[in-house]
């Protein structure tokens, strides 16, 4: 039996929240397609870590070669 002062009510599972890894794998992407050896990613709104840990999920998911370095307040993708 449960305590009095509260109830339990069945709810589905809520969605997560945030972007989907579909824009980190799409910036790996238009990286790998270009010729550049070193980019800066800028994403409005996205701190500098959350940008990096996005981008790391999406190199590992795309199993490609390139590496991800924060440096102050820029996110760098290297070849």
């Amino acid at each position: 039996m449960a305590p009095e002062g509260f109830r339990l009510i069945p709810a589905p599972r809520p969605k997560r929240r945030g972007p989907k890894t579909n824009l980190y794998e799409d910036v790996i992407r238009a990286f790998m397609s270009s010729s550049e050896h070193s980019v800066i990613v800028e994403l409005p709104d996205k701190q500098p870590l959350t940008i990096a840990k996005g981008l790391r999920r999406a190199i590992s998911t795309l199993e490609v070669d390139v590496r991800v370095a924060v440096r102050k307040d820029s996110v760098y993708l290297l070849r």
